[in-house]
């Protein structure tokens, strides 16, 4: 049956369109084939390298064994959003800690935390930081097969043998003392988008999605938001941080770095502010917030940010401080953080 057209613009925004969608669905099979092409190089550096790593292979598998102990808090708040779609993962045996984002509803925010942590330890086979990012990228496949209208962006950490790794699919943020992930934004991956015939507009994929990377989000596969976690090891390390876009939205790194330090001496005043928060000092904080910015602070209900408690153990304190500060800062998000501090030992 002959295609009919009203007129002749029709008939060329169709044809535009027809290109737009063979070019997408071109790279779609590159990017497939490129993470096949990771796959093997892994595999053959296997074989290359078996007799070297017969016994060192433990090294690199996903392992709670011989690692530092960790005290941690976390603390998770809706903000000014009507509902919270962030979710949390710490789990010991291996150990693997991770927040997940949620955008466009919860449910695979709600899968990664549930099912994330069986999921990676089903096949070992592959080592090293090779071996996470393929989990990973298997495991979103899964997701968008199961549930296809929401997505999540990431951030986590976990042990290859003594060896601490952080990563990040997205735009949720990993810090250690002298470490940290870098957010998968739009504009930072435009070239790669442009392989896809996708526009960066308004800061946004096509419009629509404010990173470049994530879990989920099957309509946006061929527009090219992909599930690739950037990963890497950190050596020198006495605490790791995750916190999502809706801390770092109006906190910066170094910011936090001081906050989790207990810097008193700072003379960063959202620093000050955040530290009188985790002290339970409330109005001393929010006495210092005003003065930045020139606004009297209500009381914040408990439905927008956790209580501070003198119970509280201080990792969890500093959590809440930080979303505290956030929120009082102008944060627009759901706020969520994790922190673990490495225990010294005599």
């Amino acid at each position: 049956m002959d295609i009919k057209f009203y007129n002749k613009d029709d008939q060329i925004k169709q044809l535009i369109r027809v290109d737009i969608l063979i070019a997408q669905a071109k790279q779609l099979k590159i990017e497939k084939l490129r993470q096949l092409e990771t796959l093997l190089m892994t595999k053959k550096l296997l074989i290359q390298q078996n007799g070297a790593l017969t016994t060192s292979l433990k090294q690199f598998k996903l392992s709670v064994n011989q690692i530092p102990e960790f005290t941690f808090g976390t603390s998770s708040a809706k903000g000014r959003r009507p509902t919270n779609e962030d979710t949390h993962l710490v789990c010991e045996s291996p150990f693997f800690a991770a927040i997940f984002d949620g955008h466009g509803g919860a449910e695979i925010a709600e899968l990664a935390e549930n099912a994330l942590h069986d999921y990676l330890q089903e096949d070992n086979s592959i080592p090293g930081l090779h071996g996470i990012q393929l989990k990973l990228l298997q495991f979103d496949q899964l997701l968008i097969n199961i549930c296809p209208e929401s997505g999540a962006t990431m951030g986590f950490t976990c042990f290859l043998g003594k060896n601490l790794v952080i990563g990040n699919i997205g735009d949720v943020r990993v810090l250690t003392d002298f470490n940290d992930t870098t957010d998968h934004k739009p504009d930072s991956e435009r070239d790669r988008l442009a392989n896809y015939s996708s526009l960066v507009i308004r800061k946004r994929v096509n419009g629509v999605l404010a990173t470049s990377r994530s879990l989920g989000d099957r309509a946006m596969k061929t527009q090219g938001i992909i599930g690739l976690a950037d990963v890497q090891i950190v050596r020198d390390f006495k605490f790791v941080f995750i916190g999502c876009d809706g801390v770092f939205d109006v906190l910066t790194n170094e910011q936090i770095r001081s906050i989790v330090k207990m810097e008193k001496d700072s003379t960063d005043r959202v620093v000050k502010a955040a530290i009188c928060f985790a002290e339970c000092l409330i109005e001393d904080g929010d006495s210092i917030v005003e003065e930045i910015r020139g606004v009297q602070q209500y009381e914040i209900d408990e439905e927008y940010c956790e209580k501070i408690l003198k119970e509280d153990q201080l990792e969890t304190r500093l959590c809440k401080a930080i979303i505290r500060i956030a929120f009082r800062m102008g944060s627009q998000d759901n706020i969520s953080c994790m922190l673990l501090i490495m225990q010294k030992h005599e």
